[in-house]
């Protein structure tokens, strides 16, 4: 991919700075979602608000980042349905 300062598919540019952090956040989510993992694998048990949080900051990231990102929406998306059908059947478990 080429260097490129805009979101948006292309209508907003953030120039170098704005890019710069626009990258930080890209790279926070990724750990954010490395710490959910090895939480999930330590504790062994699913901890859905904080795999909700960090799954809401990616699909926000996502969006900035059409057309290139559209994987990500998608996998964010497999996610959030995920999530939705744990709390489901949790709730009918206790209910």
């Amino acid at each position: 991919m080429a260097y490129h300062t805009t979101v948006l598919g292309g209508r907003v540019d953030l120039g170098d700075i704005g890019i710069r952090i626009e990258g930080i956040l890209w790279l926070v989510t990724a750990l954010g979602f490395i710490v959910v993992g090895i939480r999930l694998a330590v504790l062994r048990r699913l901890e859905p608000l904080p795999i909700l949080e960090v799954t809401l900051f990616s699909v926000v990231l996502c969006l900035l980042g059409l057309p290139e990102a559209s994987v990500g929406v998608v996998i964010d998306a497999v996610i959030l349905v995920a999530l939705s059908l744990f709390w489901a059947l949790r709730s009918r478990q206790f209910a």
